[in-house]
């Protein structure tokens, strides 16, 4: 798995086909602009590392790192959105949460991002498996069933389990684990190819931050036990 790109530290390559592309999100970099109209995006930094327009078919918090999906046609963004909408497309995420979870947990609630007052309260449903624990934090893989904006980090804040690094959901000072930005990363998609329809599934790296984290406390996300 190759970095490429005029921005190098931005993304690596997961897949590239004639319809998708898919690509591992760095932490620290948006998807698309802002009202702000920020000029480096991933999205427009990798339609000119291609040098043509890329459409991507969901977003990823700017913290967030993991897979993004980008169609080379609107037709093929059309198609894998409305899978998303139909809820037929699976994401996973692993993320460090602090103290000791359930082996499994299901989160039901009302969400809300209170920094954008525009934003309306919305059900959500996420599923969490623990990985492993740890002496102050847990390892958990992490399923939602809603998409809606900052889902995760909403509502295992809500829960008393906020995620290490989180300072905009949670007080950070009372994290005793510190990280540099909400240990989140989306590592795993599973959708339909628009025009093959085949199934694919795409697993994508820890990034550096997280994977050193890992190193520390003896964890091996891909071993046997954590299958």
């Amino acid at each position: 798995m190759n970095t490429s790109g005029s921005k190098t530290s931005a993304y690596k390559v997961l897949f590239n086909g004639e319809y998708i592309l898919a690509v591992n999100k760095k932490p620290g970099i948006l998807v698309i602009p802002t009202p702000k109209k920020e000029r480096w995006t991933l999205t427009s930094i990798l339609s000119e590392d291609f040098g043509q327009t890329l459409y991507p078919c969901h977003r990823l918090d700017k913290s967030t790192s993991g897979i993004i999906l980008y169609a080379k046609d609107k037709a093929t963004q059309q198609k894998i959105m409305q899978q998303f909408r139909n809820r037929r497309i699976e994401k996973k995420y692993i993320a460090l949460a602090l103290g000791k979870l359930p082996k499994k947990g299901r989160i039901k609630s009302i969400v809300k991002d209170k920094y954008n007052p525009f934003k309306k309260e919305k059900f959500a449903i996420t599923l969490y498996r623990t990985l492993k624990h740890c002496r102050k934090f847990s390892v958990i893989e992490v399923k939602t069933l809603t998409g809606r904006t900052n889902q995760i980090r909403i509502q295992f804040a809500q829960i008393g389990h906020p995620l290490l690094g989180e300072r905009k959901y949670a007080i950070a000072k009372k994290i005793p684990v510190k990280f540099s930005r909400p240990a989140l990363h989306a590592y795993t998609i599973t959708f339909i190819h628009p025009i093959t329809r085949q199934e694919i599934t795409l697993k994508a790296d820890l990034w550096p931050d997280m994977a050193e984290k890992f190193k520390k406390e003896g964890i091996n996300l891909f071993n046997k036990e954590n299958a």
